[in-house]
């Protein structure tokens, strides 16, 4: 993940709307649909699950433990666990607008409320570019942390860039290699410090 990514609804809708490209592609005008929709695909998946209920379902059975590397660690069923490493996700909304990819650290922020309009609301006043209340939405900055799902609670699903990195997995791990610049060649990955 270079950018933004992060747990819970939002990787389950970042799933959900690759599940849908896929499907639309395979049909003969659905990647006319899919480039038309481009990445509203996410907010109107998003808007579809808040609309049937489907986020209060899928939030049953939805607990995890989070370690930051300063020794932090809590337990959570926050519906929303983003990782940021820029202000922005997907050009609309933001998340983590202090946040910078270069100063060696990583934003982790939850929409920590298990009431829907409330959820709503935090994402709204990210969408138009405001910080969420702090009570609601508690945010750190870190270089490591570990999501690991509590016994008996579903799997972790981890998606960045838009992309799932990592599914149906028990513990997620995130670090921030402070100046290290990924470098791929025709011959090998390496990784260059400046």
């Amino acid at each position: 993940m270079l950018t933004n990514g992060g747990l819970g609804i939002a990787a389950e809708t970042a799933l959900l709307a690759n599940d849908v490209r896929t499907w639309f592609r395979k049909n003969p005008v659905g990647s006319d649909v899919v480039k038309a929709i481009g990445s509203e695909i996410y907010e109107i998946l998003l808007a579809g699950q808040f609309l049937t209920g489907h986020t209060r379902k899928w939030l049953k059975g939805w607990c995890l433990s989070v370690e930051l590397a300063e020794g932090t660690s809590f337990d959570t069923s926050a519906p929303f666990i983003m990782v940021n490493n820029q202000p922005g996700l997907g050009g609309k909304y933001i998340p983590a607008p202090l946040t910078s990819n270069t100063d060696g650290t990583f934003n982790v922020m939850l929409v920590n409320s298990p009431e829907v309009l409330r959820q709503i609301s935090a994402l709204m006043k990210m969408r138009r570019g405001n910080i969420p209340d702090e009570n609601i939405c508690p945010r750190t900055e870190t270089t490591h942390a570990r999501f690991r799902a509590k016994d008996g609670a579903r799997d972790l699903t981890f998606f960045g860039d838009g992309e799932i990195l990592q599914s149906g997995v028990r513990q997620v791990d995130v670090t921030c290699l402070k100046r290290a610049l990924p470098v791929f060649s025709q011959t090998g990955f390496s990784e260059t410090s400046p």
